[in-house]
Protein backbone atom coordinates (compact mmCIF):
# COMPACT_ATOMS: atom_id res chain seq x y z
CA UNK A 1 0.00 0.00 0.00
CA UNK A 2 1.09 3.21 -0.93
CA UNK A 3 -0.16 6.68 1.00
CA UNK A 4 2.44 9.65 0.59
CA UNK A 5 1.90 12.80 -1.07
CA UNK A 6 0.73 16.52 0.54
CA UNK A 7 0.10 16.21 4.38
CA UNK A 8 -0.99 18.91 6.78
CA UNK A 9 1.15 18.38 9.14
CA UNK A 10 4.64 19.85 10.86
CA UNK A 11 6.47 16.28 11.92
CA UNK A 12 9.90 17.62 10.06
CA UNK A 13 9.90 21.24 11.67
CA UNK A 14 8.02 24.30 13.02
CA UNK A 15 6.36 24.80 9.89
CA UNK A 16 2.79 23.63 9.24
CA UNK A 17 3.20 21.54 5.65
CA UNK A 18 5.05 18.41 4.40
CA UNK A 19 5.71 16.03 2.22
CA UNK A 20 5.39 12.31 3.19
CA UNK A 21 3.89 9.73 4.36
CA UNK A 22 4.07 6.15 3.90
CA UNK A 23 6.23 4.81 1.19
CA UNK A 24 7.38 0.93 0.12
CA UNK A 25 10.89 1.42 0.16
CA UNK A 26 14.01 1.99 2.36
CA UNK A 27 16.55 4.80 2.90
CA UNK A 28 20.19 4.26 3.38
CA UNK A 29 21.69 6.59 6.06
CA UNK A 30 24.95 8.08 5.62
CA UNK A 31 27.47 5.70 5.95
CA UNK A 32 30.87 8.03 6.42
CA UNK A 33 29.87 11.10 8.75
CA UNK A 34 26.68 12.90 8.10
CA UNK A 35 26.94 13.56 4.09
CA UNK A 36 26.27 10.56 1.41
CA UNK A 37 27.68 11.57 -2.18
CA UNK A 38 27.72 9.24 -5.42
CA UNK A 39 29.80 10.24 -8.18
CA UNK A 40 28.90 9.36 -11.52
CA UNK A 41 30.82 7.92 -13.80
CA UNK A 42 31.86 9.18 -17.33
CA UNK A 43 30.10 6.74 -19.29
CA UNK A 44 26.87 7.48 -17.23
CA UNK A 45 27.40 10.83 -18.16
CA UNK A 46 27.50 9.96 -22.16
CA UNK A 47 24.38 8.17 -21.65
CA UNK A 48 22.70 11.50 -20.16
CA UNK A 49 19.13 11.88 -18.64
CA UNK A 50 16.38 13.50 -19.06
CA UNK A 51 14.24 14.76 -15.74
CA UNK A 52 10.73 16.60 -15.77
CA UNK A 53 9.54 15.99 -11.90
CA UNK A 54 11.13 16.55 -8.50
CA UNK A 55 9.61 14.64 -6.08
CA UNK A 56 9.60 10.95 -4.33
CA UNK A 57 8.83 7.55 -5.74
CA UNK A 58 9.29 4.30 -4.16
CA UNK A 59 12.06 1.99 -5.97
CA UNK A 60 11.11 -1.30 -7.70
CA UNK A 61 11.75 -3.56 -4.95
CA UNK A 62 10.33 -5.06 -2.06
CA UNK A 63 10.68 -4.21 1.49
CA UNK A 64 9.47 -3.41 4.48
CA UNK A 65 7.70 0.12 4.51
CA UNK A 66 8.94 3.50 6.15
CA UNK A 67 6.95 6.47 6.95
CA UNK A 68 8.86 9.97 6.40
CA UNK A 69 8.25 13.30 5.67
CA UNK A 70 10.41 15.61 3.94
CA UNK A 71 9.95 20.25 4.44
CA UNK A 72 11.09 23.75 4.27
CA UNK A 73 12.05 22.27 0.76
CA UNK A 74 14.53 24.52 -1.76
CA UNK A 75 14.15 23.76 -5.30
CA UNK A 76 17.06 25.21 -7.66
CA UNK A 77 16.90 28.21 -5.16
CA UNK A 78 13.52 28.55 -4.31
CA UNK A 79 11.46 27.96 -1.78
CA UNK A 80 8.30 25.52 -1.87
CA UNK A 81 5.47 26.83 -0.15
CA UNK A 82 3.54 23.90 2.03
CA UNK A 83 1.21 26.02 4.37
CA UNK A 84 -1.29 24.74 1.98
CA UNK A 85 -1.59 21.79 -0.88
CA UNK A 86 1.05 22.87 -3.52
CA UNK A 87 -0.60 20.92 -6.28
CA UNK A 88 2.15 18.25 -7.20
CA UNK A 89 1.19 15.52 -9.69
CA UNK A 90 0.64 12.46 -8.00
CA UNK A 91 0.40 8.77 -9.35
CA UNK A 92 -0.34 5.71 -7.33
CA UNK A 93 0.42 7.10 -4.30
CA UNK A 94 -2.62 6.34 -2.53
CA UNK A 95 -3.00 3.12 -3.65
CA UNK A 96 -3.08 -0.92 -2.80
CA UNK A 97 -1.30 -3.16 -4.93
CA UNK A 98 0.08 -6.49 -5.07
CA UNK A 99 3.22 -7.57 -3.95
CA UNK A 100 4.54 -10.08 -6.32
CA UNK A 101 7.95 -9.98 -4.42
CA UNK A 102 7.46 -10.37 -0.72
CA UNK A 103 10.10 -9.71 1.85
CA UNK A 104 11.96 -12.76 2.39
CA UNK A 105 9.74 -15.18 0.10
CA UNK A 106 12.04 -17.87 -1.30
CA UNK A 107 10.48 -19.62 -3.91
CA UNK A 108 13.65 -22.37 -5.21
CA UNK A 109 13.75 -26.07 -6.30
CA UNK A 110 13.18 -28.49 -8.84
CA UNK A 111 11.49 -26.56 -11.52
CA UNK A 112 10.20 -28.50 -15.01
CA UNK A 113 11.67 -25.26 -16.96
CA UNK A 114 14.20 -24.91 -19.26
CA UNK A 115 15.93 -21.23 -18.73
CA UNK A 116 19.45 -22.29 -17.78
CA UNK A 117 19.87 -23.86 -21.52
CA UNK A 118 19.77 -27.69 -20.67
CA UNK A 119 17.47 -30.37 -21.54
CA UNK A 120 13.77 -29.79 -19.52
CA UNK A 121 13.99 -29.40 -15.84
CA UNK A 122 16.17 -27.81 -13.46
CA UNK A 123 16.70 -26.34 -10.29
CA UNK A 124 16.14 -22.80 -9.28
CA UNK A 125 13.80 -19.81 -8.78
CA UNK A 126 13.56 -16.84 -6.46
CA UNK A 127 16.22 -16.59 -3.93
CA UNK A 128 15.96 -13.85 -1.19
CA UNK A 129 18.82 -12.75 0.87
CA UNK A 130 18.14 -12.55 4.98
CA UNK A 131 19.55 -11.02 8.47
CA UNK A 132 21.81 -13.56 10.12
CA UNK A 133 18.72 -13.78 13.18
CA UNK A 134 16.01 -14.26 10.44
CA UNK A 135 16.40 -18.44 10.99
CA UNK A 136 12.67 -18.76 9.64
CA UNK A 137 13.92 -17.08 6.75
CA UNK A 138 17.12 -19.23 6.08
CA UNK A 139 16.12 -21.69 3.36
CA UNK A 140 18.33 -24.59 1.02
CA UNK A 141 17.80 -26.65 -1.96
CA UNK A 142 20.75 -29.63 -1.95
CA UNK A 143 20.96 -33.24 -2.35
CA UNK A 144 23.18 -35.16 0.20
CA UNK A 145 26.44 -36.60 -0.67
CA UNK A 146 27.86 -38.15 2.16
CA UNK A 147 30.69 -36.63 4.38
CA UNK A 148 32.91 -34.61 2.41
CA UNK A 149 36.23 -32.15 4.03
CA UNK A 150 38.19 -29.62 2.92
CA UNK A 151 40.92 -32.59 2.69
CA UNK A 152 38.89 -33.54 -0.60
CA UNK A 153 39.26 -32.30 -4.07
CA UNK A 154 35.90 -31.02 -5.37
CA UNK A 155 34.98 -30.92 -8.68
CA UNK A 156 31.70 -29.14 -10.15
CA UNK A 157 29.78 -28.07 -13.16
CA UNK A 158 26.95 -27.01 -14.91
CA UNK A 159 24.76 -24.40 -16.69
CA UNK A 160 23.16 -21.37 -15.38
CA UNK A 161 21.13 -17.89 -16.05
CA UNK A 162 19.42 -15.13 -14.08
CA UNK A 163 16.69 -13.95 -15.57
CA UNK A 164 16.58 -11.36 -12.97
CA UNK A 165 19.02 -10.00 -10.40
CA UNK A 166 18.45 -7.79 -8.07
CA UNK A 167 20.81 -4.81 -6.29
CA UNK A 168 22.15 -6.60 -3.14
CA UNK A 169 20.40 -9.73 -4.37
CA UNK A 170 22.67 -12.90 -3.28
CA UNK A 171 22.95 -16.68 -2.86
CA UNK A 172 25.45 -19.39 -2.82
CA UNK A 173 26.54 -22.61 -4.54
CA UNK A 174 28.25 -25.29 -3.43
CA UNK A 175 29.26 -28.11 -0.75
CA UNK A 176 27.91 -26.99 2.81
CA UNK A 177 26.38 -28.77 5.80
CA UNK A 178 22.66 -29.22 6.22
CA UNK A 179 22.81 -28.36 9.79
CA UNK A 180 23.92 -24.21 9.32
CA UNK A 181 25.18 -21.60 6.79
CA UNK A 182 24.74 -18.55 8.43
CA UNK A 183 27.33 -15.76 8.44
CA UNK A 184 29.95 -15.50 9.68
CA UNK A 185 29.53 -18.51 7.43
CA UNK A 186 30.27 -22.23 8.18
CA UNK A 187 31.09 -25.69 6.47
CA UNK A 188 31.17 -24.25 3.07
CA UNK A 189 33.21 -24.48 -0.02
CA UNK A 190 31.96 -23.05 -3.12
CA UNK A 191 30.67 -19.55 -4.98
CA UNK A 192 28.16 -16.53 -4.18
CA UNK A 193 26.27 -14.43 -6.76
CA UNK A 194 26.18 -10.84 -5.62
CA UNK A 195 25.49 -7.64 -7.29
CA UNK A 196 28.05 -5.10 -5.06
CA UNK A 197 30.70 -3.88 -7.48
CA UNK A 198 31.14 -1.04 -10.15
CA UNK A 199 31.52 -3.66 -12.83
CA UNK A 200 27.59 -5.14 -12.18
CA UNK A 201 26.34 -8.58 -11.02
CA UNK A 202 29.49 -10.97 -9.42
CA UNK A 203 30.55 -14.31 -8.78
CA UNK A 204 33.25 -14.66 -6.03
CA UNK A 205 34.48 -17.66 -4.79
CA UNK A 206 33.77 -18.13 -0.79
CA UNK A 207 34.36 -20.44 1.61
CA UNK A 208 34.00 -21.46 5.63
CA UNK A 209 35.28 -23.10 8.21
CA UNK A 210 33.36 -25.14 10.96
CA UNK A 211 34.21 -22.45 13.37
CA UNK A 212 32.57 -19.55 10.53
CA UNK A 213 34.87 -17.45 8.15
CA UNK A 214 34.33 -13.75 6.69
CA UNK A 215 37.19 -13.79 4.09
CA UNK A 216 35.13 -12.15 1.47
CA UNK A 217 37.62 -10.17 -1.74
CA UNK A 218 40.34 -10.82 -3.83
CA UNK A 219 38.81 -10.89 -7.11
CA UNK A 220 35.45 -11.69 -8.94
CA UNK A 221 33.68 -12.74 -12.34
CA UNK A 222 31.18 -10.93 -13.79
CA UNK A 223 27.73 -12.17 -15.44
CA UNK A 224 24.74 -10.17 -17.53
CA UNK A 225 20.59 -11.43 -16.52
CA UNK A 226 19.16 -12.88 -19.45
CA UNK A 227 22.13 -14.50 -20.28
CA UNK A 228 22.80 -18.04 -20.24
CA UNK A 229 26.44 -19.52 -18.68
CA UNK A 230 28.40 -22.79 -18.69
CA UNK A 231 30.51 -22.90 -15.51
CA UNK A 232 33.19 -25.02 -13.35
CA UNK A 233 34.03 -25.05 -9.37
CA UNK A 234 37.00 -26.84 -8.77
CA UNK A 235 38.35 -26.96 -5.26
CA UNK A 236 42.25 -28.17 -4.90
CA UNK A 237 43.04 -28.87 -1.17
CA UNK A 238 46.98 -29.06 -2.10
CA UNK A 239 46.70 -25.80 -4.06
CA UNK A 240 49.16 -23.04 -2.64
CA UNK A 241 51.95 -25.21 -0.79
CA UNK A 242 48.40 -27.47 0.49
CA UNK A 243 46.66 -24.04 2.51
CA UNK A 244 43.85 -25.36 -0.21
CA UNK A 245 42.50 -23.06 -3.59
CA UNK A 246 38.73 -22.36 -5.29
CA UNK A 247 38.55 -22.34 -8.89
CA UNK A 248 35.79 -20.83 -10.44
CA UNK A 249 35.48 -20.93 -14.09
CA UNK A 250 32.70 -19.00 -16.82
CA UNK A 251 33.81 -20.14 -20.25
CA UNK A 252 37.47 -19.48 -20.97
CA UNK A 253 37.25 -17.01 -17.92
CA UNK A 254 39.06 -17.60 -14.65
CA UNK A 255 39.07 -16.64 -11.33
CA UNK A 256 41.17 -18.25 -8.19
CA UNK A 257 40.81 -17.98 -4.01
CA UNK A 258 43.15 -19.29 -1.75
CA UNK A 259 42.23 -20.21 1.42
CA UNK A 260 44.15 -18.31 4.69
CA UNK A 261 47.05 -19.84 6.26
CA UNK A 262 45.47 -21.86 9.12
CA UNK A 263 42.28 -22.28 7.54
CA UNK A 264 41.82 -26.02 6.23
CA UNK A 265 43.42 -26.85 9.36
CA UNK A 266 40.35 -25.44 11.44
CA UNK A 267 38.28 -28.01 9.40
CA UNK A 268 34.70 -28.12 7.78
CA UNK A 269 31.99 -30.67 6.76
CA UNK A 270 29.62 -31.00 3.74
CA UNK A 271 26.95 -33.18 3.32
CA UNK A 272 25.24 -31.33 0.66
CA UNK A 273 25.83 -30.17 -2.90
CA UNK A 274 23.21 -27.27 -3.82
CA UNK A 275 21.96 -23.74 -3.40
CA UNK A 276 21.02 -21.52 -0.48
CA UNK A 277 20.37 -17.88 0.24
CA UNK A 278 22.70 -15.65 2.11
CA UNK A 279 22.03 -14.91 5.87
CA UNK A 280 24.22 -12.01 5.90
CA UNK A 281 22.23 -8.84 5.43
CA UNK A 282 18.38 -7.98 4.54
CA UNK A 283 17.94 -7.77 1.31
CA UNK A 284 16.72 -8.22 -2.24
CA UNK A 285 16.10 -11.01 -4.99
CA UNK A 286 17.52 -12.59 -7.93
CA UNK A 287 15.55 -15.11 -10.18
CA UNK A 288 18.40 -17.87 -10.98
CA UNK A 289 18.53 -21.04 -12.33
CA UNK A 290 20.81 -24.29 -13.20
CA UNK A 291 21.20 -27.23 -15.32
CA UNK A 292 23.60 -30.16 -16.37
CA UNK A 293 24.92 -30.53 -12.98
CA UNK A 294 27.87 -32.55 -12.06
CA UNK A 295 29.61 -32.50 -8.58
CA UNK A 296 31.57 -34.94 -6.41
CA UNK A 297 30.20 -37.06 -3.42
CA UNK A 298 31.70 -38.93 -1.13
CA UNK A 299 32.96 -42.43 -1.86
CA UNK A 300 32.19 -44.29 1.23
Amino acid sequence: MQDFGYSRTKHTGNHEGEIGGRVSASLQPAWYGNETRLKLRDEHHEIGAAFDHFGIFPPRIPGRHIVAYFGDLVIDGESEDLSEDPGWEGVGNHERFPDPAQYAYNDFGFSKTGHAGGTLGELGGRFFSCDAHEDQFKAYYGVPVGKLTMDNRLTATGKFIALEHSIDATFALGWFNSRKQGWPIENFVGVYFDSYSSDGRIIEPLYGTSVGTNDRGGGYLTFEPGRPYTWTLDYDPDGVGGRGEITFMIGARRITKALAKGEKEKGALFDRFGVFNMQWANSKWCDVYLDDLTYTVSAD
